[in-house]
Parts: C-alpha cells; structure tokens; sequence
C-alpha cells in the first residue's frame, strides 16, 4: 500500500506514529593534564608572561621575578579533557622580550566507554510505544522515562537523544553507593508531518 503524509491525506483514516529515543550516559569526571614550563632569565629582573591553550583561550599575564640570572619553573594550571583528542599549551613572553616556547601537547585516547569503566548501565522506555490516531488530529505525545544503575558511589551525567536526531541538555545524577536512580523524564510530541497515513 502507497504511503503518505498528514495533513495531506485524501483519506481522514488512521494514522500510526512511533516515537524512538536512547538515554546517553557519560563520565562526569574529566581526565586531567597539568603543564609547567621553565622560563630561563640572563639577568636578573622581572620576565612577563602568560599561558596559551589549544582551546582558543588565554590564560592571565603574570610576573616572574628572577632576583638572579637563571632558570625558574612556573606553573601552567590544570586542562580538562573528557574525550579522546589533543591538546597543548605554551608559554608567550613578552618582557624583556617577545618569545613562544614550544608547545607542550598532550592526548587523551578512551580505550573503554565510561559507562563500561565504571560499572554504570541505563534502561528507558517510552510511554506510549505507538499510538493511533486520525489525520488531522493534533499530534500524539510520547513520555521518555529511565533510570541509571552504578555499581558504585559515582556522579554520572546523561541525556536524552530523541529519533528526530535532537536531544536535551546535559544533566547528572549522583550515586552516594551503589544503586538506582530514576533520570529526569522528558516528553516529546511528534509533528504532524512526521506521521504516515495509508489508503
């Protein structure tokens, strides 16, 4: 049988709409990268200088001030990363001189997915799971409820990836012990256009 769209049925019969949608867990806790730097003065003095990150963001001028010539180790902060990829920082001077270290790079490879790394699983479902209804009817809507199991104390973050390719925004739950928790539910109503009809 040919199908087609609604509202444009030629025929107000029945129309079914299915609603599909996954709940996504991920690690809450970011891997972490600490950078130093060796900033060497030939005199004594003060030498200026400030931190560059790969992610476009600048870290604040600061001040060494060397009471001798030689080489002192200055700290670059901590980088948080929560993916597999690279990064770098590097070091800008600007006084007495303009110069660029090199850039210190850093990689994070996820050999395991987090959810599988720290004992965390999910379940939803999906009320109601197909519903019928009558072209040119107002449009169905489907209640997402789930829930996360840890098998430790853990703060886990999720969200819900509905089948029209959106989703919502992160949220997170956290485990004083091992357990389950109820995740936020969330309600989608299916456009119209996106039910087929049948004559």
């Amino acid at each position: 049988m040919p199908s087609m769209t609604c509202p444009c049925c030629k025929r107000h019969g029945p129309s079914q709409a299915l609603q599909r949608g996954k709940l996504h867990v991920f690690s809450n806790t970011p891997a972490a990268f600490t950078h130093t730097a060796t900033l060497t003065a030939a005199q004594a003095g003060p030498v200026s200088y400030r931190w560059v990150y790969s992610s476009g963001k600048p870290g604040p001028a600061q001040t060494a001030q060397f009471a001798l010539a030689g080489a002192r180790q200055v700290g670059g902060g901590v980088v948080r990363a929560r993916a597999t990829g690279t990064g770098w920082a590097e070091v800008q001077v600007s006084s007495p001189l303009t110069l660029t270290s090199n850039k210190a790079v850093y990689r994070l490879t996820c050999t395991k997915h987090a959810g599988q790394a720290a004992g965390i699983s999910a379940a939803a479902s999906v009320t109601p799971a197909a519903r019928t209804v009558t072209c040119g009817t107002a449009p169905p809507s489907f209640t997402f409820t789930g829930s996360i199991t840890s098998t430790e104390a853990a703060t886990v973050g999720y969200y819900w990836m509905l089948g029209n390719g959106t989703g919502t925004l992160p949220a997170t739950v956290s485990f004083p012990a091992a357990g389950t928790m109820a995740v936020q539910a969330t309600t989608f109503t299916r456009p119209a256009t996106a039910m087929t009809g049948q004559q």
